[in-house]
């Protein structure tokens, strides 16, 4: 919202204009009657101000209870240039397109994305020199350690994976536990951890039940589904659906569960050793912050992810090293068979260092390392 605010202010939008206000702000006890107190004190301010000219950011308006219709009032009697943050990724859906029908446009937030990760550290990625490319490799090591958390991203890594831990769990019980009042706390924790273990492989609500039901709790399908539908509207993971013609059977078909952050992943691998897991989500959260184009492909053989962008389709393996024969074959083998089946002439195998060009079984397929794919690629250079 800050960014909004300083890009208006560039354009020559005058303070008197802008109101901000976060109802998660401890100090701040509003009651939605209340609410028109807060353009009157702005007012009071600002005598001035011409009131349909007003951009009004709201952070957290979930906080308010029965916000929407305040909103309303604002939007149809005072301006409609105004900007809603809030941590609950289906109110949108919930709100706008039911009860509210205002025009209105939905904007994801993420963390930050690698190029966003460089302009954080100063760093340039068109800058091509050997000296600059050492630093953007020494800089990605820490993008993969730490994540795109920009607020996280001065510390140390000890501290990093505390304070990542208090955020995560601030979320939990402030957003879930509270908002949502979910009552079932161990069945969340297990849940979480369990996804958070099997960000490459698929799960079901029906899988997630079962593990819970071998441990011994007693729980119902219900309070399983209920927590993977608010996992997915708070944002903690974003589901990948399988790829098939068939819509209906891409929707009923097993998802991956990705985190929204690879750095996420620490709070179960604390010595950080699987490091081919946390690329592979890297590279699906990357693609995903720019296109909602990407599925994972599953017909008898296994690819990460296929998705057509700017009109070619694109299949994409994620290996860390091709360092055995048995990584090779598996690799390519798969990657060739999906290109065939899709009609593709050219595949990606992402890796950490490797750089090769080659040609199996008349599909071109580009090894390349991660860095290079992250600055080369069509998804990633194009405006």
């Amino acid at each position: 919202m800050f960014e909004g605010i300083k890009n208006l202010l560039k354009r020559g939008v005058e303070k008197r204009h802008i109101i901000y206000l976060s109802f998660k702000d401890g100090r701040l006890d509003c009651q939605i009657d209340e609410c028109k107190l807060i353009l009157e004190a702005h007012l009071e301010l600002f005598p001035n101000a011409e009131i349909d000219q007003l951009h009004i950011f709201f952070d957290d308006i979930e906080q308010l209870d029965s916000w929407e219709y305040f909103i309303s009032q604002l939007f149809n009697h005072v301006s409609q240039n105004i900007y809603l943050s809030t941590s609950i990724n289906n109110l949108y859906d919930q709100v706008f397109s039911g009860r509210l029908n205002l025009q209105s446009i939905h904007l994801e937030v993420f963390p930050l994305a690698w190029n966003e990760f460089c302009h954080f550290h100063q760093l340039s990625l068109k800058d091509k020199s050997l000296q600059n490319k050492a630093k953007l490799e020494r800089l990605f090591d820490r993008y993969l350690l730490q994540g795109g958390f920009p607020e996280l991203n001065h510390l140390d890594p000890r501290t990093h994976r505390q304070k990542l831990s208090e955020t995560i769990n601030s979320l939990l019980f402030q957003n879930l536990l509270i908002h949502e009042r979910i009552s079932s706390i161990s069945y969340l924790i297990f849940t979480i951890n369990r996804l958070l273990q099997n960000q490459t492989s698929t799960l079901s609500v029906h899988k997630i039940f079962n593990d819970i039901k071998s441990q011994g709790y007693k729980c119902s399908k219900a309070i399983v589904y209920d927590i993977f539908q608010h996992l997915a509207n708070h944002q903690l993971f974003i589901a990948c659906l399988k790829y098939d013609k068939d819509l209906s059977k891409s929707l009923s078909a097993e998802k991956k569960f990705y985190a929204i952050d690879h750095s996420l992943l620490d709070l179960y691998d604390f010595n950080n050793t699987d490091r081919e897991k946390k690329l592979e989500l890297l590279i699906y959260l990357e693609i995903r912050k720019r296109t909602e184009q990407i599925w994972y492909y599953k017909n008898g053989h296994k690819t990460d992810f296929v998705g057509k962008w700017f009109g070619s389709w694109n299949a994409i393996q994620v290996c860390w090293a091709l360092n055995d024969e048995t990584s090779i074959h598996r690799e390519f083998g798969n990657l060739t068979k999906t290109c065939h089946k899709l009609g593709i002439g050219h595949g990606w195998v992402v890796t950490r260092s490797t750089n090769e060009l080659l040609t199996l079984d008349g599909i071109e397929i580009q090894v390349i390392c991660v860095t290079n794919f992250l600055e080369s690629h069509p998804l990633f250079t194009r405006k």
